[in-house]
């Protein structure tokens, strides 16, 4: 089978030498055919991902995370979930609440040569269920702020008041 390209605007199809899309003009991508994805193992997350490297496609709350992975499986993309992890004040490894009572905070990875199309896939998604959500979901905040929310911090503040993120004051 020759491998085609398509638009990933309109979906129209092409041969190998078209470069653009002659209904929108949209850039093409080379179209690959996925394997039908294991079912996902509760024991091993990793489990359906393919060998290789494999990026950070978002970080956010497990409701969140799981609605991508499914919207990710129906597109036959593979992906892996592991759950948000700091060093407590302790020193031990606690896991990072996502600050709206719905669970914990999660990233999610995918390969590499799927992370355009599921990086497409979950912006549309966010956009969806939060429509007032920046392009970009990733914001720089002030270094005297909160690393996770922004917010001011107290002077000797043990955790954020605006997000609950537990620190260790200095």
């Amino acid at each position: 089978m020759e491998p085609t390209k398509y638009c990933p605007l309109c979906g129209s199809e092409y041969l190998p030498a078209a470069q653009a899309c002659a209904d929108c003009g949209g850039p093409l991508e080379w179209r690959r055919e996925r394997d039908e994805l294991p079912p996902l193992s509760p024991d091993d997350r990793w489990s359906v991902m393919p060998p290789g490297m494999a990026g950070l496609l978002v970080e956010d709350d497990q409701a969140s995370v799981q609605d991508y992975v499914e919207l990710l499986i129906e597109h036959r993309i593979p992906s892996a979930v592991l759950p948000v992890v700091r060093i407590g004040p302790d020193g031990a490894p606690q896991l990072v609440w996502d600050g709206r009572a719905v669970g914990y905070r999660h990233y999610l990875f995918v390969p590499r040569e799927d992370y355009t199309e599921a990086e497409t896939l979950v912006q549309e998604a966010r956009r969806r269920r939060d429509p007032g959500l920046a392009e970009n979901p990733y914001v720089d905040f002030p270094e005297e702020g909160c690393p996770a929310c922004g917010s001011p911090l107290p002077d000797a503040a043990d955790e954020c008041p605006d997000c609950g993120l537990p620190f260790a004051s200095e």
